[in-house]
């Protein structure tokens, strides 16, 4: 939301641009990643409101209307792969960029959400465990298509339901040679 707040393709790259290089003036290499959801702890969710306004079906509401983007939904999955098209094109091949993390859900990480928390609100949505993967899968493809330079990591630990999980999408994504 604060990459692409207002409308698509409106893009204010300060934000990654800046901290980019107050960590390249360091010396040091740098990974960046955008991410969706950020969880109950740390900022909830951070699709822009105009995706929900554009694609209704792609927001869930759980827990007294706390927002949860929908990541299996066709228009969420639109313009996620259209926001990582936009960071490509500005990003792909940056050599201060030692890696772009590959965000598969909460906190860029391989599950959705806290179960503790909005796991009855997801599966009441059709969230399931084989779902949960096809769709990491569609996120790990947006990525593998938009970046050809520059280097693609995943964060794989935890799971939807089922920890095979992991290990469905991690042999997925290093078949693509996104690194682990």
């Amino acid at each position: 939301s604060e990459v692409e707040p207002w409308a698509d393709d409106d893009c204010h790259w300060d934000v990654i641009e800046d901290w980019i290089q107050q960590e390249f003036a360091l010396g040091k290499p740098v990974g960046i990643g955008i991410n969706a959801y950020d969880g109950v702890c740390c900022g909830g969710d951070s699709t822009p409101p105009w995706v929900y306004e554009t694609f209704a079906t792609a927001e869930m509401l759980c827990h007294v209307e706390w927002p949860i983007p929908k990541y299996w939904d066709s228009g969420w999955q639109e313009a996620w792969a259209d926001l990582i098209l936009d960071l490509a094109a500005r990003y792909d091949g940056d050599p201060r960029l030692a890696f772009v993390v590959v965000s598969t859900g909460m906190y860029g990480e391989n599950w959705p959400v806290v179960r503790f928390w909005h796991y009855d609100c997801l599966k009441a949505n059709g969230l399931t465990s084989a779902l949960w993967v096809d769709t990491m899968k569609d996120l790990v493809d947006i990525y593998d298509a938009a970046f050809s330079e520059t280097t693609l990591l995943m964060q794989f630990a935890p799971f939807f339901e089922q920890p095979i999980e992991r290990r469905e999408i991690t042999e997925y994504a290093a078949q693509k040679g996104i690194g682990l």
